[in-house]
């Protein structure tokens, strides 16, 4: 399917729970541990997805040693640029980063590594194109509707809801195995 392709009209909170949605999905295939997920505004932005992984790695000055430290970073670039992803599919518009705060958090942790602007500009076209195949494909697309649908109806849904979503779902996705269960 076309990403460029117009397909409807969405209100700004059925935008806002796409976005937010694709983020869901982006954490869950890489293997963040989700604390929730809104589509109520907070000030700075029109909704959030809570991920632990997110929190502990933008340290200024850190150096990357490891591969799992490349690992992360491809991971959190995911995440950041899933949201877009999944409004881009439905209204054939928008921006790569569709939320500034999505692109700023990828800048800093980006910048707080001292990822070089070749190896930036490559993560982030893997990235791309990882979430490209992902959500041409219908199962994680028919998830993604189920998430909208729920944080809809809801507005918030805790990392325990959507993880029964998921997997309660006839729409289950492969996604990075966790040492131990969210």
């Amino acid at each position: 399917m076309n990403l460029k392709k117009p397909k409807i009209r969405l209100s700004a909170i059925e935008k806002t729970a796409y976005h937010e949605a694709g983020h869901v999905i982006g954490c869950y295939l890489v293997g963040f541990e989700i604390e929730y997920a809104s589509i109520i505004p907070d000030g700075d932005s029109n909704g959030q997805v809570k991920s632990k992984e997110f929190e502990n790695y933008f340290y200024e000055g850190f150096r990357l040693y490891h591969i799992k430290d490349y690992e992360l970073i491809f991971n959190s670039i995911v995440v950041n640029m899933a949201g877009y992803f999944c409004v881009r599919k439905v209204t054939g518009k928008g921006q790569l980063f569709v939320d500034f705060g999505d692109y700023a958090r990828t800048l800093d942790l980006l910048k707080s590594f001292h990822i070089t602007s070749s190896l930036r500009d490559s993560m982030m076209a893997n990235a791309e194109y990882f979430l490209r195949d992902i959500f041409n494909e219908e199962r994680p697309w028919e998830l993604v509707r189920i998430i909208v649908a729920s944080l809809l109806e809801r507005k918030t849904l805790t990392g325990m809801e959507i993880l029964e979503i998921i997997e309660n779902s006839n729409y289950y996705i492969l996604r990075k195995s966790r040492s131990t269960p969210s």
